[in-house]
């Protein structure tokens, strides 16, 4: 699971969830912030819009070494 927190009231501000068996072990924000990319160990690469996070809008898988 991915929680954004806003740090001024520790409240969650958006949520994720990644079905990844492996742990994260690395996350990206697009520029304007409204797209989050979230890298696991299993080489799959997930990219959620924080609008709408019911589902990922694209995901990738590695064929080679883990992605970072």
């Amino acid at each position: 699971t991915i929680a954004l927190v806003d740090l001024r009231n520790f409240q969650v501000v958006a949520k994720v969830v990644e079905p990844s068996q492996k742990i994260i072990s690395s996350v990206s924000f697009s520029p304007n912030g409204a797209v989050v990319a979230a890298a696991s160990q299993d080489k799959k690469v997930v990219f959620w819009d924080l609008r709408t996070t019911d589902n990922p809008i694209e995901q990738f898988y590695s064929v080679g070494h883990q992605v970072n």
